[in-house]
């Protein structure tokens, strides 16, 4: 005899005989099911009529919607903060950890075969103006596994 698990319709209505006052224990025996079920799907129903007959705002909910005016503002702080940057980074690029820029000068394609995945793989000594050594990132080609230097 396979176990057959009862519906919602049938939940529903175990649930309305216990409420109506019937014994679980009769309830349990008629419908074949544990007690332990018919007390969980008692709770169950209780707290899904509570959230139901819960107060609530009427209407809809509308988030604070941005004006034009706000967005362009922002998107102009925005733009002016990454050209600050930008003009950092090119006239003082030694001033920044390796790995900052080798995320600035990764090339788009390999220039060998145009292929788009470049991979980091390592650093090279590089002497710069002032005769001190800087850590330079070098890029492998995914395909041709050839060397990309920035």
């Amino acid at each position: 005899m396979a176990n057959t698990y009862p519906t919602a319709e049938v939940k529903l209505t175990i649930v309305k005989e216990a409420w109506a006052g019937r014994k679980i224990a009769q309830i349990a025996r008629k419908y074949k099911v544990c007690r332990d079920s018919i007390y969980t799907w008692m709770h169950l129903a209780t707290q899904a009529c509570l959230r139901a007959f819960r107060p609530q705002k009427r209407g809809p909910k509308f988030k604070r919607l941005i004006t034009n005016e706000e967005n362009i503002l922002s998107l102009k702080q925005k733009v002016s903060e990454l050209e600050s940057e930008i003009n950092r980074i090119s006239h003082n690029h030694q001033s920044i950890p390796s790995h900052k820029y080798a995320r600035l000068v990764r090339p788009d394609r390999c220039p060998h075969c145009g292929h788009p995945r470049i991979l980091l793989n390592g650093y090279y000594p590089v002497k710069d103006a002032h005769g001190t050594l800087v850590d330079m990132p070098r890029f492998i080609c995914k395909q041709c596994r050839k060397r990309v230097y920035s």
